[in-house]
């Protein structure tokens, strides 16, 4: 009986903790805008490419990518803050 009783009471304290539990409800992240790429040149005479891009609603950085001719996976080239609408990236030929 004590056995019964002792389970029921820790049951009873369990259902009661969850009720009193602080719970956080996150909100859902806003999802961006589709990004519109101005202008992308190349500058042989300083191995560059630079890329203009128009800003986007709810962005927090921009991922930029490349893929090689015939290559089935993109890469990964680097990430920039989202105050930022344009960028250089250095390349070296072989």
């Amino acid at each position: 009986m004590k056995k019964k009783f002792s389970a029921i009471l820790t049951g009873v304290f369990l259902i009661l903790f969850c009720m009193i539990m602080p719970v956080t409800v996150n909100a859902a992240q806003k999802t961006p805008g589709r990004v519109k790429m101005v202008n992308a040149y190349s500058d042989p005479d300083v191995n560059q490419v630079h890329v203009t891009w128009d800003k986007t609603t709810n962005a927090t950085e921009y991922v930029l990518f490349y893929k090689e001719v015939g290559a089935d996976k993109w890469k990964k080239v680097l990430s920039v803050n989202s105050s930022r609408k344009s960028t250089a990236i250095r390349y070296c030929c072989e």
